[in-house]
């Protein structure tokens, strides 16, 4: 893969989510709503971050030429976690928004977006362990593992799922790549 982007974006989102949850809790916890407030705008710039991660991440996929089926189950599961932490960073930003506009009920929506904001950032932690196991366990969008798969066949990408190559350890047995290693 040439110039992978994905690992350029991938440590805002991670970082910025779980100093915006930091800063909310601090705030909360001190009655600070300066705290409150800097949360609010970290998480802005954390959706932000989602989104570009998200996109990046579609794109990295996309040039992969050949994974080994636990590989491509991993990825699956890790785009769907990037696609959860895009929609309740979105969500909890979007509440919050509502909540600067709203009196009466902006307490209770800013304890919302605060619930939405914690479960992205479990969801962000979750997504980036996958996302490591992704790269150090398998190598996947290093050079290595570009010159390892050069010449194997394309898996994933057939439609009729005829002679696909399969992790070695696969319980079918299935013939490797000739430069299996």
């Amino acid at each position: 893969m040439e110039n992978p982007v994905h690992p350029m974006f991938v440590h805002f989102p991670v970082a910025l989510i779980l100093a915006a949850l930091l800063l909310d809790t601090a705030g909360m916890a001190l009655k600070n709503e300066k705290l409150r407030d800097a949360a609010y705008r970290v998480l802005c710039l954390a959706t932000l971050g989602a989104a570009a991660a998200v996109a990046t991440g579609f794109y990295a996929h996309g040039q992969i030429k050949y994974m080994p089926d636990k590989l491509h189950d991993l990825i699956e599961l890790h785009e769907t976690l990037g696609l959860a932490v895009l929609a309740t960073a979105f969500t909890a930003t979007a509440l919050r928004i509502y909540a600067e506009k709203k009196g009466e009920v902006a307490a209770f929506v800013k304890q919302l977006s605060f619930a939405f904001l914690l479960v992205a950032g479990l969801l962000v932690a979750a997504t980036g362990n996958l996302g490591g196991k992704i790269v150090y366990d398998y190598g996947t969008g290093t050079k290595l593992y570009d010159d390892k798969y050069k010449n194997a066949p394309l898996n994933n990408k057939n439609p009729d799922n005829k002679n696909q190559a399969t992790d070695s350890t696969d319980q079918n047995n299935q013939q490797p790549p000739p430069d299996w290693h």
